[in-house]
């Protein structure tokens, strides 16, 4: 039985893309990811195909 991570990447800088990337590779995560800056969110957004985005720490904890 397998069951898929809920993961949540808090910033999308270089370390932050690559936690995503890394991620998103496994096919194993609901990726969700989180950072203040609006047009770096929308760059990596669809690079990864990611669903969940978010502004900030509070829109993924009351996600979840």
């Amino acid at each position: 039985m397998s069951q898929r991570l809920r993961v949540a990447i808090i910033g999308l800088g270089s370390i932050g893309e690559r936690h995503t990337r890394c991620f998103q590779a496994t096919q194993r995560v609901d990726l969700a990811i989180c950072d203040c800056d609006e047009a770096l969110c929308a760059t990596v957004q669809p690079r990864y195909s990611i669903d969940q985005v978010y502004a900030d720490v509070a829109g993924v904890i009351r996600a979840q």
